[in-house]
């Protein structure tokens, strides 16, 4: 079976997943890869040893716009398809550029797409991303969905058999365990050093939907004796709400660091937390709890989408209602009185689990056989 794997997100965690699986995949498949040429992590794509082709995207809203008269650029995708032969074209995320490619496949060639996000987030479902959103998704003759709890509305939503629908969880980043993990290795990361493993983590981007007034909120309500550090990492802008709720929580308990994360600043917070926090509204899954889980931190999660199909409550970590702060503020003081012992076996217990359940070459091998019938 020939496979073309096309990745042409430059940031975030779609570039990452996309690697990964591409590399599990192209171990039992005849594997091409079209990829960003600006991705972050391009130069880890240029060990995969296939057919590769990379290609300029763009980096704004007007360059985007201008992107799509550039005939040549098509065109050049389009021979390299048609050089490959390719069974299947298998996206790795969503793109803008997605309805064009399409048009550029060979009509008997299938076409299998993972959704990340099956639901537009809340603070992000303006008019612009719906009607992206709807031709970003109309060619795929199959989807990949990263959990179970939202595959019924996928398919009621879509009025496609249940069959073209498959489930893989998202895979564990073992790679991150590969890189520096000492905060004394990054300026900005020294302060905390007397808090290694210590601080709860809340890091990723910025968003609405990611729950962060809950959050602080919380903070605000934990007893003093709690004692524990807050330290919320990531790119974004804070809301008016937010920033006023910062405002109330006292400078020695809590730091921010917002900015966009290199890989190995991620690796040295995730690994020196003592447990992630993610206080999401909304959520389909996330890159934060199988990062975490490289390096044994448990997780703090709310049940919003499939968050709590990746955690094991009490065993790997914690599950709260989505907003109940009063559920959340129970969940932090658990574990911060949790015995050394247990919250010892926490912390392998949670590793154990993720190295079982979310291995990319167990992921990928389920993804081939997927594709293999829908290929038939």
């Amino acid at each position: 079976m020939r496979v073309m794997s096309v990745s042409l997100g430059r940031k975030g965690s779609i570039p990452l997943y996309g690697l990964e699986m591409t590399k599990a995949l192209a171990k039992i498949c005849d594997v091409s890869v079209l990829v960003a040429s600006g991705a972050y992590n391009i130069e880890k794509w240029r060990n995969i040893e296939c057919p590769t082709m990379e290609i300029p995207t763009f980096h704004n809203g007007l360059t985007g716009f201008l992107s799509f008269f550039n005939i040549r650029k098509f065109m050049k995708i389009k021979r390299f398809i048609t050089s490959q032969k390719p069974d299947i074209i298998y996206y790795v995320g969503t793109h803008y550029w997605k309805p064009v490619i399409d048009l550029l496949v060979p009509s008997d060639v299938r076409v299998v797409m993972t959704v990340h996000d099956p639901v537009i987030h809340r603070g992000e479902n303006y008019l612009a991303r719906r009607i992206a959103t709807a031709f970003e998704r109309r060619k795929p003759d199959a989807y990949i969905l990263l959990n179970e709890s939202q595959k019924g509305g996928f398919i009621s939503a879509r009025g496609i058999p249940e069959h073209r629908v498959a489930v893989i969880p998202h895979g564990i980043f073992l790679s991150y365990r590969e890189l520096p993990t000492k905060l004394e290795n990054f300026p900005d990361f020294v302060p905390l050093t007397e808090n290694a493993g210590k601080y709860f983590l809340f890091i990723g981007r910025i968003a609405k939907y990611k729950g962060i007034i809950t959050l602080l909120k919380t903070f605000q309500k934990l007893p003093d004796e709690t004692g524990r550090l807050l330290v919320i990492a990531g790119s974004g802008n804070f809301s008016k709400d937010e920033k006023n709720e910062i405002s109330k929580i006292p400078g020695g308990s809590l730091r921010i660091f917002n900015r966009w994360l290199e890989d190995a600043e991620m690796s040295a917070l995730a690994a020196n937390a003592y447990m992630t926090i993610l206080p999401y509204e909304g959520a389909t899954q996330s890159g934060v709890i199988p990062l975490s889980a490289a390096f044994g931190t448990p997780s703090i999660a709310s049940d919003s989408g499939g968050l709590s199909e990746q955690i094991v409550d009490g065993e790997t970590g914690f599950i709260f209602r989505a907003g109940n702060i009063s559920e959340l503020r129970n969940a932090i003081i658990k574990a911060s009185e949790m015995p050394e012992e247990a919250y010892r076996n926490m912390r392998n217990a949670s590793l154990r689990y993720a190295m079982e359940n979310w291995d990319w070459n167990i992921l990928a091998a389920r993804l081939a056989s997927f594709l293999e019938r829908t290929a038939e």
